[in-house]
């Protein structure tokens, strides 16, 4: 699921400061593809920054249409395949290999190019509103599949939508309306928490007593399951 700086700050640039920075997006460790996002005016770096790819197309990467895709090679020497997106004004992503290899390629290229290197979170942190960044925060947080569809339908869609609607500026006697608003939504907190931490059980008792019948049924209605072997048995870990 791709998430936009521009959609998550309505009205905003995708940039809070005149510098440049470039953040691996992507989990880490090896994997199909990684992502690396670089957010900011990327012709104050310059020529430099624009010979970093070699488009089959013969288009600069800096001068993109928004949403346009282009493929070609990465950096100088050896270089790289990747696909360049543009997101936004602002914002651009880098798809590339997902060995570690290619990903630091990348960053050292635009590092040199005068580019700052942070984290994924720092970086959103500066182009969202506060409440985006925590909400996506907890959505690259969440254990299975299902934890993020409900993280991303009800945090970083009705959220907003919610705190929108919140105005301590309105009529006094609106207040003690949106009190009880407030914590109504509260009582849901737990709710998402357990979406990102999970629960942990223990179901104990004497041999053949239908333990791992129990199990067996608890199995169809968890989001998420492993197994590993023990000495003693068959131990199976679930993610609720």
């Amino acid at each position: 699921m791709a998430l936009e700086f521009d959609s998550l700050a309505p009205g905003g640039t995708g940039t809070s400061e005149n510098r440049v920075s470039a953040a691996h997006w992507s989990p880490p460790g090896r994997s199909a593809i990684a992502v690396v996002r670089v957010a900011g005016d990327v012709s104050r770096l310059g020529e430099a920054a624009t010979q970093l790819f070699q488009s089959a197309g013969n288009a600069a990467w800096t001068q993109l249409a928004i949403g346009a895709v282009s493929y070609g090679q990465w950096g100088r020497g050896p270089t790289e395949g990747v696909v360049v997106t543009r997101l936004g004004p602002h914002q651009f992503e880098i798809s590339c290999h997902g060995g570690t290899a290619a990903v630091e390629q990348v960053l050292t290229s635009l590092q040199a190019a005068g580019a700052i290197i942070e984290t994924w979170r720092e970086q959103l942190g500066r182009t969202a509103s506060f409440l985006h960044a925590e909400c996506t925060e907890r959505l690259a947080r969440a254990a299975t599949v299902k934890s993020a569809k409900l993280i991303l339908e009800h945090s970083l869609q009705k959220l907003p939508e919610f705190a929108a609607g919140l105005s301590w500026e309105a009529d006094p006697g609106l207040r003690d309306h949106l009190a009880k608003k407030i914590e109504l939504s509260l009582k849901w907190a737990e709710v998402g928490w357990r979406l990102v931490e999970g629960w942990t059980l223990s179901i104990v008792g004497i041999p053949n007593v239908g333990k791992s019948a129990l199990i067996n049924s608890l199995r169809g209605t968890l989001l998420d399951n492993r197994k590993r072997a023990t000495k003693e048995g068959s131990l199976t870990l679930m993610k609720l």
